[in-house]
């Protein structure tokens, strides 16, 4: 009994004192704060309530804290700009558990345990993002990476929003700026680890978890910075990133938060930070804030705050105004990346970053797509209320430069007028300060890569170049870029800045509107063996570059891709070995000498206006090569081993081979296969040499072979199953049309057959003389085509004795007008080569063996060929 009493008694008193200590409870508190203490900015900002009460201050993230005026309360944190970078305005609000009564505190940054020891109780409005169809990234394979740009990536706080912007800076400088990722340092969060999203410390999407090199705390920031130091030499190019780094101003000098472990932050000041990099001796730095009050910190970088800057050549650039925050892109993100990165990097790529799939590696529609003039974006088309767009290329140069990229982002930040998504906000947005430091001359290093005047001869280490705004090779200097330099031209066809002159102070105009790269007044380029130049990024306009003066030389092995190249009258004989060139347009106006040999030419249209002009074993893949002279004296072209196959660009016709006022020529062991057109020869071939040798012309789209007022032997060659004529012969040619007399089968001897028209086409005037031993075949048993015809009228007969004209030759049919042509008596060949006889394969074996100089074998090879089969041809 008195156990039960006792028992009764302590319960009694255990629920007095519960309703003592807790007579508000944290429904009650929670119905308190959102229906009256925050009732007027319910729906524009987030709300946090404590899961348990708490008895003692409430801990900042960045070692702050805030007093807890009860002996017991509830605590809710009011995000007040949930879209924006710490530091901001935001509000912590104590309940009293006895009495409900409440005190409201101003702060700027997080409780500590945010994520894990609050509820979210009431969200801001977001705005439904656009939804846009992905598309995956496609890096260029023959992409050279460079290695001379190194990046530092500084991120405080793990969280999605941070993990994406240090995703799509990393990506971005791969993809479009050409880093290595060895170049590229990132310094993450307290334990340099990421678990904001499911990529963690995969940054690229490569399926390798290495992308994030170590903590982003204060004495990593400064090792690091010392290793740069070291590492860096004054042709390099450092481009440092800031984001997710809170920034306080509350004090003189505005100060970082760094981590100092998993639960505490501290405060540094910036010139600890801007000070050691004073001592990186490098040829160019951008600094970017992506910060809160991006203009106050970044004051402390420019390079006339410092003592003794090394890098003078600096380019600063952040989001936001002085004490303004920094806030999220809701309209396409949802939120997962900070404005300015977002719209640099869909400057920078022309595509906008991936944020559904949430792999920044990844792009969303071309901006092409969305009918955006040079790349721009028409976001008023998608967001309401914002104020247009300017174009991207500012200096016309047709390469989105990173300042251009930032520029951008900057007309589509939240301080434009007009356009910001905050649904709380009574801070007035200010316009931040970009800063371009000094530029350089003489040394040529910008960010972009190369610019300013060259005074001096100079030779050019190998090494990565891209080229900048200006470039100018004064009179009588020489440049040359030493072996394996790869060299990047960043140009487009429009008139403007970003011109590339080689010449003193002279800005040249181009006809077509180009701007053009110049080599001038005596001086002399060159470029070592195994080069590499290309107009960087891959574009559909064409660079275009104009080489004036004494000399340019291009070494064995270079490569050169779409770039427009030309050069102009000079004096020097141009020799080409080994040279790749894709995607180019090359005019090449010497007064002298040509020789092309072992080049391969892919997409890429090749002018070769001049003097002898020798062109061998090269490959030319949906390509066009034009020959031609300015004048009408002796000139000698020749043609040997080449190949020419693909479609070729769109200009007369499409013409692979074009001939034009060449005295003499061979066009020698040559085949063209699968193009538009054959080849087309006008005004060529009155002296001495005039030979098509040994040429095939096959399954191509319109004639075999054109030629118009031109002499033309053609002999041992093979046009067949063009979709027109085979031979297209006009204004009073000259054409000796002689196949192998001794031939037994079709394929022994000249053939012209299976062309979809006729298989000679000819006026007057042209008709072949002589015109015989000739293999000239339509068999299709569908078509009757006309094999030879001559267009009326027609004042001679036409001798065509001793041809081979196939197996359903019929005259009145195959002969236009067939009263003209002699015809008999006719070539007899075996059409369809029969199956080889034993003969045939052992006189075949026998020299094989002559050839690889097994004379022994040879001889009695050839010796059992007559004893066994005397009467055969391979007996006589």
């Amino acid at each position: 009994m008195k156990n039960v009493n006792f028992l009764s008694i302590f319960l009694v008193a255990v629920l007095f004192a519960t309703n003592v200590n807790a007579q508000f409870s944290r429904q009650q508190a929670n119905d308190l704060v959102l229906n009256d203490v925050l009732s007027d900015d319910v729906g524009k900002i987030d709300v946090f309530s404590s899961f348990n009460s708490v008895t003692a201050s409430v801990d900042l993230i960045d070692n702050d804290n805030v007093t807890n005026p009860y002996a017991e309360a509830w605590v809710f944190f009011s995000d007040d700009s949930p879209f924006a970078s710490w530091y901001h305005g935001s509000r912590v609000i104590f309940v009293s558990t006895i009495n409900g009564d409440y005190t409201i505190n101003d702060l700027q940054i997080y409780p500590k345990g945010l994520s894990s020891d609050y509820e979210e109780i009431s969200s801001a409005d977001r705005p439904d993002p656009v939804v846009m169809d992905g598309t995956s990234f496609q890096p260029d394979p023959e992409k050279v990476l460079s290695n001379y740009n190194y990046a530092l990536i500084v991120v405080s706080m793990d969280n999605p929003r941070n993990w994406y912007n240090t995703s799509l800076i990393y990506n971005v400088l791969i993809q479009n700026y050409n880093y290595q990722e060895q170049n590229i340092f990132v310094l993450y969060s307290w334990d340099g680890n990421s678990a904001a999203t499911p990529n963690y410390n995969d940054l690229d999407g490569d399926g390798n978890y290495d992308d994030i090199d170590g903590e982003a705390t204060w004495d990593n920031i400064q090792s690091t910075i010392a290793q740069l130091t070291t590492d860096l030499g004054h042709g390099d190019q450092l481009a440092v990133f800031f984001t997710g780094v809170p920034v306080n101003t509350a004090l003189v000098e505005p100060r970082f938060a760094f981590p100092v472990n998993e639960y505490f932050s501290a405060l540094y000041p910036v010139s600890g930070i801007s000070e050691p990099m004073e001592d990186i001796d490098c040829g160019q730095m951008l600094l970017t804030f992506d910060v809160n009050s991006s203009s106050d910190v970044s004051w402390y970088f420019e390079a006339d705050n410092g003592t003794d800057v090394l890098c003078e050549n600096r380019y600063l650039h952040g989001p936001t105004g002085s004490n303004e925050e920094n806030y999220a892109e809701m309209y396409f993100s949802g939120g997962n990346y900070s404005e300015q990165l977002f719209y640099w990097a869909s400057a920078a790529r022309g595509y906008l970053p991936d944020v559904f799939a949430q792999e920044p590696w990844n792009i969303w529609e071309e901006f092409g797509e969305l009918g955006l003039e040079n790349g721009g974006g028409d976001y008023e088309t998608y967001i309401p209320n914002h104020p247009g767009d300017n174009e991207l290329d500012d200096d016309l140069d047709s390469f989105i430069q990173m300042g251009e990229a930032f520029e951008y982002a900057d007309d589509m930040n939240t301080w434009t007028a007009a356009y910001c998504y905050l649904p709380y906000n009574d801070v007035p947005l200010v316009a931040p300060q970009q800063t371009d430091e000094i530029p350089f001359a003489e040394d040529l290093l910008t960010l972009a890569g190369l610019s300013g005047y060259i005074e001096n001869t100079q030779n050019m280490p190998s090494r990565s170049y891209i080229m900048a705004d200006n470039l100018y090779l004064n009179s009588g200097i020489s440049l040359a870029f030493d072996n394996n330099t790869e060299f990047y031209l960043n140009m487009n066809n429009n008139e403007g800045s970003g011109d590339f002159v080689f010449s003193e102070k002279f800005e040249p105009e181009s006809e077509s509107g180009y701007p053009v790269f110049y080599c001038y007044e005596n001086s002399n380029l060159s470029f070592g063996t195994n080069s590499y130049l290309k107009n960087n990024p891959d574009l559909s306009a064409l660079g275009y570059i104009v080489f004036f003066g004494h000399s340019v030389q291009i070494g064995s092995g270079s490569s050169f891709d779409n770039v427009q190249l030309s050069t102009m009258p000079t004096s020097y004989e141009l020799s080409l070995t080994n040279v790749t060139f894709k995607n180019i347009s090359i005019g090449f106006f010497a007064n002298s000498n040509n020789q092309i040999e072992s080049c391969a030419l892919d997409s890429s249209l090749f002018w070769i206006p001049g003097r002898d002009t020798e062109i061998s074993n090269c490959n030319f893949t949906n390509s066009s090569c034009w020959v031609f002279t300015f004048n009408q004296g002796s000139n000698y072209l020749e043609v040997d081993e080449c190949d020419f196959s693909g479609d070729c660009p769109v200009f007369y016709w499409n013409v692979p081979l074009n001939i034009k006022d060449y005295s003499d020529f061979n066009i020698l062991n040559t085949t063209i296969t699968d193009c538009n057109f054959g080849i087309s020869i006008q005004f060529s071939g009155w002296g001495r040499a005039h030979n098509f040798n040994n040429i095939e012309v096959g399954n191509v789209d319109e004639m075999g072979i054109s030629a118009f007022s031109s002499r033309i032997n053609i002999d041992s060659s093979y046009i067949h199953n063009c979709g027109a004529n085979g031979l297209f012969l006009n204004n009073h040619c000259s054409i000796d049309l002689t196949g192998n007399p001794g031939a037994h089968y079709v394929h022994e001897t000249q053939r012209i057959m299976d062309n979809d028209e006729e298989e000679v086409y000819t006026d007057d005037s042209s008709f072949p003389v002589p015109f015989i031993w000739n293999a000239v075949i339509d068999d299709d048993p569908h078509v009757f085509n006309t094999l030879v015809y001559c267009k009326e009228p027609v004042y001679t007969e036409k001798d065509v004795r001793y041809n081979y004209w196939g197996n359903n030759f019929d005259p009145e049919v195959n002969f236009f007008p067939p009263e003209v042509y002699i015809w008999e008596p006719t070539f007899d060949l075996i059409y369809e080569e029969e199956e080889k006889s034993d003969a045939q394969v052992l006189y075949e074996t026998a020299q094989e063996k002559f050839e690889s100089e097994d004379f022994t074998g040879a001889k009695s090879d050839f010796q059992q060929v007559i004893g066994q089969y005397p009467d055969t041809r391979y007996a006589q």
